[in-house]
């Protein structure tokens, strides 16, 4: 839980590096589990017709990253799903936070202040109240949103993802508004991960190993400093 200083002033809470891995470490999750499924939304995408409309690959991405985020979490380490309203959710096994995936823009995973790349409903909004009822501990006062929708009064954090065309940039974040423009662009907490390399000569998953062998030396060698 952030303090209420850090919340009222509209910082953000930055994790970086090792810091990011050992707060998905805390929160119970990998970077191996999120960019797996980042990685399975590019492969799917990939499998569309050259005759589908450019919105299906799109789509695709989305769906398959959930997919997978979904096969990882709730059949190995009982997390469950909810998908009222049409708000995909992943919910913790402890029920103490959830996930909603999402694609970004071109500034997420970087050092500049990403937003969802589409507008989001009024369920989106709902949640993004309860994030803020939930970071400042405020007594459960619901908004109309949420009192319509009903929903849990939990922290809802976005796995964001952008690709580039050489690499999906990755980012799990919470949000804390939703801008003039209907986007979520205004963050609690980021925990940026290192980007998913999906150049064609290198084997996508085979990278994400290496990289999470690398982060776990990373982490070794810092304990012994």
């Amino acid at each position: 839980m952030l303090n209420t200083a850090t919340i009222l002033s509209q910082e953000t809470l930055i994790f970086k590096g090792i810091d990011a891995i050992n707060k998905l470490g805390e929160m119970g999750l990998s970077y191996e589990t999120l960019a797996n499924a980042a990685s399975n939304g590019h492969k799917m995408k990939k499998k569309k017709s050259k005759y589908a409309p450019p919105i299906c690959k799109s789509i695709s991405f989305w769906e398959n990253t959930i997919i997978m985020l979904r096969e990882q979490l709730v059949e190995k380490l009982g997390w469950s799903i909810c998908d009222d309203y049409n708000l995909n959710r992943t919910i913790s096994p402890r029920k103490d936070y959830s996930i909603v995936v999402s694609s970004g823009n071109a500034n997420v995973g970087k050092n500049a202040n990403p937003s969802t790349l589409n507008k989001k409903g009024q369920l989106s909004a709902a949640v993004v109240d309860v994030n803020n009822v939930v970071q400042l501990s405020l007594f459960p006062i619901q908004s109309s949103k949420t009192k319509k929708y009903n929903v849990e009064r939990i922290p809802h954090w976005f796995l964001l993802y952008y690709n580039d065309g050489n690499k999906i940039w990755l980012e799990l974040s919470l949000p804390r508004q939703i801008g003039k423009d209907g986007r979520i662009s205004s963050w609690f907490q980021r925990i940026i991960l290192e980007p998913v390399e999906i150049t064609s000569n290198i084997d996508v998953e085979q990278k994400i190993k290496e990289r999470k062998s690398e982060i776990e030396y990373n982490i070794d060698i810092s304990k012994k400093q």
